[in-house]
């Protein structure tokens, strides 16, 4: 059997003292799954982040318990059943910090030699005058197909007008 964890928020729709039996309907689900409910943390209730299912307030709940691996994602079927329960999730429980320190094995330090390289600068080669007059006269293009651009656009705005005139005379 495994360590797990079980946060879930029960619908702020509920009110506070008519939680209990939501949170012994969750308690049975672990033990029909084989699981062992080891202990049960209450927080209350709480503003949730963002709405969930049009709420804003939640009661959030914590449970440790013991569970074979196995029996987890039926554990989690049922609980997506339970129509009070608006959020939930199961994670491996983390070993306490004492039994961390425990299990941690000290190694030797080393010592780490750093070596530092140094990057040569690139050298900024300057322009050449010749290349920018070539720039210059490139960009001159650019300007006299917008304007272009433009001619035709006024070209067509004016027979879309004529159209649209037309059209209106001949409705009347």
């Amino acid at each position: 059997m495994q360590n797990y964890e079980l946060m879930y928020i029960i619908s702020g729709n509920i009110p506070d003292k008519e939680t209990q039996p939501v949170r012994e309907k969750v308690n049975k689900l672990i033990q029909k799954n084989k699981g062992a409910v080891k202990k049960e943390n209450i927080l209350g209730r709480r503003q949730l982040a963002y709405l969930i299912k049009k709420q804003r307030y939640g009661f959030y709940v914590v449970i440790n318990f013991n569970l074979q691996p196995e029996d987890v994602y039926k554990l989690e079927s049922d609980i997506k059943l339970v129509e009070e329960v608006i959020r939930y999730l199961i994670t491996l429980a983390e070993v306490s910090a004492f039994k961390k320190k425990k299990e941690i094995v000290k190694k030797p330090k080393k010592k780490i030699k750093i070596k530092k390289e140094v990057k040569k600068k690139p050298k900024i080669k300057e322009e050449k005058p010749e290349e920018t007059v070539i720039k210059k006269v490139k960009e001159k293009p650019k300007k006299e197909e917008k304007l272009e651009e433009k001619k035709r656009m006024k070209e067509l705005d004016k027979k879309l007008e004529e159209i649209l005139h037309k059209d209106e005379e001949s409705n009347k």
